[in-house]
């Protein structure tokens, strides 16, 4: 009997080790027998019937999901694995996660969400059937909100990319233009805390710029890919850049030279013109000439922070729309609270804004800019060109309004220098939540007043310099190099 037990035991034991060792080493699919290849299935076709991607890094393929959700895996990690997926998803399709080190929550969506949104017929592409959106919210409640707007969305028809009142960006890298996904106004301005988790197909130049501009908004970029371009751009661009040296103030000397600069544009010696540069948190422009009145809607965009408000003669924005003196008669645009300013400045990174500013109002908002990025040819590219909305404030603190998607960019005109290269684009926004109905209406008639060849001989006649790396405070003949003015 004692033998008996002793065999029984000794057996047991056997297995009970065997079992352990299974547990706890690492396995090779290769080696599985039936019943593990069974075992393993089971827990591989429990993430398929979920069709949730937990941190959005997952390669193509069950084994390849399993593997970058568990590095190492052993049959306690695949089992600890499969029971968070269940746990996580529950009895909906959709999970809620937070990302480490942030106060980010990020929403999970599975495959057969495709079903709810539209589908790959309305221009969702699947990544090889899977996971392909990503939505981050600020809080649970958040990206519950989301969950409904993804759903309400294959009713209306609407593509469920674009930024609800709920602070929620939902958005595809793989659909659409990278640069366009992260430049998004709304994501610079710092107002939504947004990061995407999934990068498909970039090219590094293009990641660096997209985290180039998170982090001049001050953002943290999670390091969340894994090999690749964005990897190599967040590693590159995570540095510490050395700080430059403090600038000094603008001197009377730079004030001179704009004023020849303004002279150039005109067209002739203006007398008595004057430049006021406005310093941050200034609220009140630099007091003007007694003689001459400071028009509405003149500014010379010359850097990020400052605006420079010259003091000049009544005639050049007249009641009649633009008149530049001994150069071309543009075509009448309706007078407006909002005048309109056009510039471009020498900056390193080819951005070239184009602004409106009337600096005596504290509604003072803003048109298009255009990135060069993209535009190789005076073609004008516009499904090429990033453009992001830019706010110029009274306070000369610079906010984000609003961008003008692809598919709607159907008014404005190309900027062109003398070497036939696009520069920059005159366009209005489809909406500006910022601007009053009359702003509005105003800005729409300037688009379309403004898109005529007569900017093009004008800027062509300014000799224009694009692509210059000039600092804008130590070379104003280069960064300042055109100026338009309305209403």
């Amino acid at each position: 009997m004692r033998l008996i037990f002793a065999s029984v035991f000794l057996s047991l034991f056997a297995t009970a080790t065997l079992a352990w060792d299974r547990l706890s080493d690492p396995f090779d699919p290769n080696e599985l027998n039936r019943s593990e290849k069974r075992l393993l299935q089971a827990g591989l076709s429990l993430e398929g019937t979920y069709r949730a991607r937990l941190d959005g890094l997952w390669g193509n393929g069950s084994w390849r999901a399993l593997r970058a959700a568990v590095p190492n895996p052993t049959w306690r990690s695949v089992a600890q694995f499969v029971k968070e997926t269940e746990d996580r998803l529950n009895n909906d399709r959709w999970s809620i996660s937070t990302v480490p080190g942030t106060r980010m929550s990020y929403l999970v969506l599975q495959r057969d969400m495709n079903r709810d949104i539209g589908g790959g017929a309305s221009g969702w592409r699947s990544l090889n059937g899977d996971l392909h959106v990503r939505g981050f919210a600020t809080d649970a409640g958040g990206a519950q909100r989301l969950h409904s707007q993804l759903r309400r969305s294959r009713k209306t028809g609407t593509t469920p990319y674009t930024l609800d009142r709920d602070n929620v960006l939902v958005t595809s890298v793989d659909m659409f233009d990278l640069t366009s996904a992260y430049a998004r106004s709304d994501v610079i301005s710092g107002r939504v805390p947004t990061v995407l988790v999934q990068f498909n197909g970039v090219r590094e130049a293009d990641a660096r710029l997209v985290i180039a501009s998170i982090q001049a908004s001050g953002q943290t970029m999670p390091a969340v890919a894994r090999g690749g371009a964005m990897a190599r751009a967040i590693e590159a661009l995570s540095r510490p850049e050395p700080q430059p040296a403090p600038q000094p103030a603008p001197s009377r000397n730079l004030e001179d030279q704009l004023v020849g600069v303004l002279n150039g544009i005109l067209g002739q010696q203006v007398p008595g013109l004057s430049i006021g540069i406005s310093r941050d948190n200034d609220t009140q422009p630099a007091p003007s000439v007694p003689q001459f009145r400071l028009a509405k809607g003149m500014g010379l965009y010359v850097n990020n922070t400052d605006i420079l408000v010259p003091n000049t003669l009544t005639d050049v924005c007249g009641a009649d729309g633009l008149a530049i003196l001994n150069g071309p008669k543009l075509t009448v645009v309706k007078a407006a609270r909002a005048g309109m300013s056009v510039v471009t400045s020498a900056r390193r990174s080819d951005h070239w804004v184009t602004f409106t500013d009337d600096s005596l109002q504290p509604r003072a908002f803003g048109l298009q800019g255009v990135s060069l990025a993209n535009v190789e040819s005076a073609d004008l590219q516009i499904n090429a060109a990033q453009v992001l909305g830019q706010f110029e404030a009274s306070n000369r603190q610079t906010r984000y309004i609003t961008t003008l998607p692809t598919d709607v960019r159907n008014t404005g005109a190309p900027i062109l220098n003398a070497r036939g290269h696009v520069v920059g684009m005159i366009t209005g926004p489809v909406d500006a939540p910022n601007a009053s109905a009359t702003e509005r209406d105003s800005l729409r008639d300037v688009s379309q007043a403004i898109a005529t060849r007569d900017i093009r001989r004008l800027l062509q006649r300014q000799r224009i310099v694009h692509d210059s790396a000039a600092s804008a405070s130590s070379d104003a003949q280069r960064a300042v190099v055109a100026l338009v003015c309305g209403g």
